[in-house]
């Protein structure tokens, strides 16, 4: 490690007064939150001056890593005090710490100091150096661990969405959905899909984030809906908001029925949770949408969400019949798929037919109703991580 020129010999430095092991074993985020937050925060105590604190994330601009990190220590006369697997680093001097993740293709910022001057240097540097991670399609998702709520990046896991699997009413609304999202000033907050297990939806909802031009997609347990206003959820979505204030923030939430569904005893919360994000003071100051998707086919969902400028569109993602399957199976395969004309069936039955090692390639003959899977408050669900992506 190298000797910062600046400290005076002799003397310890900040860091190393209140070094101790991270905490958690592993969660190697915790050297940040453990003795380098205590080091700048002791350090201030003692100066009796105003501790400063910044975060960013964003794209690498035409540079590599090691540039950025050469370029962070020139610039911010800072130099590395830990570095781990290539993917986290810690930069410090006299009166600043610096922390950097990169997940995936995202650089994660945050840095704290004594110096004001210092952090708009800094926020200079990294605005300069970062393009907006909001337009890179990542998605982000909600985690419990000891320390308290989270929101992480997972990647990105958008996809083209492929018109041929849907019908034509299904790609009119998702189009129109794609382009009321786009707009500054969206007619509705909330686009649900609906339909049985296997017929698209958790594509149709990649889809739509490959078409959105700019947006922060955070999936959420369905179960987390009532506890949205609370203290515990509402400060990881304010610390993202921060890092990307331009940025409308999606809420994408699988098996959402029971925050859907015409309200009672058991379900109160969730929906007054929901009509507040689409429609109401903390929806409009985090610029909130959300993407739910459910495996009812006939979905009642509760008038209050129906008002105009709540909903944008129900849509109703349904089996396919033996014309709408064979586009999808001559595509794939280049033969024409074996049903009788009075069966439908799902999207996903359609390609493991398609992968398929047999020759002869039969759909059975049992027609699949569409109209009688209606879904109650009643209904118990499989949780959102257990669940295999339909």
């Amino acid at each position: 490690m190298k000797k910062n020129k600046n400290i005076k010999k002799n003397k310890k430095a900040w860091w190393e007064i209140c070094k101790f092991p991270a905490l958690g074993g592993n969660h190697r985020d915790k050297y940040f939150d453990g003795w380098v937050t205590t080091g700048i925060y002791k350090l201030a105590l003692e100066n009796k001056t105003t501790l400063f604190s910044k975060s960013k994330d964003g794209l690498l601009n035409n540079i590599s890593l090691d540039d950025f990190k050469n370029n962070l220590i020139k610039q911010l006369n800072c130099f590395e005090l830990i570095s781990s697997d290539s993917s986290y680093f810690i930069f410090a001097n006299e009166d600043s710490a610096i922390e950097i993740i990169k997940r995936n293709d995202l650089i994660e910022v945050d840095y704290l100091s004594t110096n004001f001057d210092f952090i708009e240097k800094a926020s200079s540097f990294f605005d300069n150096s970062l393009l907006p991670s909001a337009k890179s399609k990542n998605m982000f998702v909600f985690m419990q661990s000891p320390f308290g709520v989270s929101i992480v990046n997972i990647g990105g896991t958008s996809t083209p969405i492929k018109e041929e699997n849907y019908t034509s009413e299904v790609i009119n609304d998702i189009k129109y959905s794609i382009s009321n999202f786009n707009s500054s000033n969206p007619k509705g907050r909330l686009l649900i899909l609906n339909g049985p297990p296997g017929t698209g939806k958790t594509y149709l909802i990649r889809g739509i984030v490959n078409e959105i031009e700019n947006g922060i997609f955070i999936i959420m347990p369905s179960n987390l809906i009532s506890s949205l206003p609370g203290p515990q959820l509402i400060q990881p979505l304010l610390d993202i908001k921060e890092k990307h204030s331009s940025a409308p923030i999606y809420l994408i939430v699988e098996d959402a029925d029971q925050c859907l569904v015409p309200r009672g005893q058991d379900n109160l919360g969730d929906i007054s949770s929901v009509l507040n994000l689409t429609d109401g003071i903390l929806g409009a100051s985090l610029d909130l949408r959300i993407l739910a998707t459910t495996n009812a086919k006939k979905l009642e969902v509760d008038v209050a969400l129906k008002r105009p400028g709540r909903l944008c569109r129900q849509i109703e993602v349904g089996l396919l019949n033996k014309e709408e399957a064979n586009v999808v199976f001559k595509k794939l395969t280049e033969k024409d798929i074996t049903m009788s004309s009075s069966d439908y069936i799902s999207l996903a039955e359609i390609y493991n037919l398609a992968h398929s090692s047999e020759d002869n390639l039969i759909v059975n003959n049992t027609k699949r109703p569409i109209a009688e899977n209606k879904i109650s408050r009643d209904d118990k669900k499989i949780g959102f991580l257990n669940r295999i992506n339909s």
